[in-house]
């Protein structure tokens, strides 16, 4: 079985696969989301598939970037890719991904947050991303550099 996962965010199957898995048999329409829907219904996981195709969900794996220069008090932007929304993102204590979090930074729906760093400088810390569907990714472990303003941290 081949993996189906698409750049663009949503699940199409390649064309030569569909011809693959159908010998050939290709059911014309426009839509090639519709096409691929009515092609699986043939096949025995064709509900499952038709429903990822139709509601846009997408197999793209979900990695979260390590920031880089990240400073006490000052805002960073955390970024991020693939996956299903929403997203949980926390801050854990460097490369210790089932420790307790330093900082929950919520539930989100984009693919980038801007933290205020209020975690003393010196402090390695990773962050830890999860998904809706349980998918989880784990930035390296960086260190927060220091600066004059201590004025965020708690």
């Amino acid at each position: 079985m081949k993996a189906f996962v698409a750049r663009d965010g949503n699940l199409f199957l390649a064309y030569n696969l569909v011809q693959e898995l159908t010998n050939g048999k290709i059911i014309p329409h426009s839509d090639k989301r519709i096409r691929s829907a009515l092609i699986l219904s043939e096949l025995p996981l064709a509900p499952l598939v038709a429903l990822l195709i139709a509601s846009g969900i997408h197999a793209e794996t979900l990695i979260i970037n390590t920031p880089t220069n990240v400073v006490q008090c000052e805002p960073a932007l955390l970024t991020w890719q693939g996956g299903v929304s929403p997203y949980f993102l926390v801050v854990l204590p460097g490369g210790e991904l089932s420790a307790t979090p330093l900082e929950d930074l919520g539930e989100k729906e984009g693919t980038s947050l801007s933290w205020l760093v209020n975690i003393a400088a010196g402090t390695s810390v990773g962050l830890k991303l999860s998904d809706s569907t349980g998918a989880v990714a784990q930035s390296a472990p960086f260190t927060i550099q220091s600066s004059s303003d201590a004025s965020c941290l708690h």
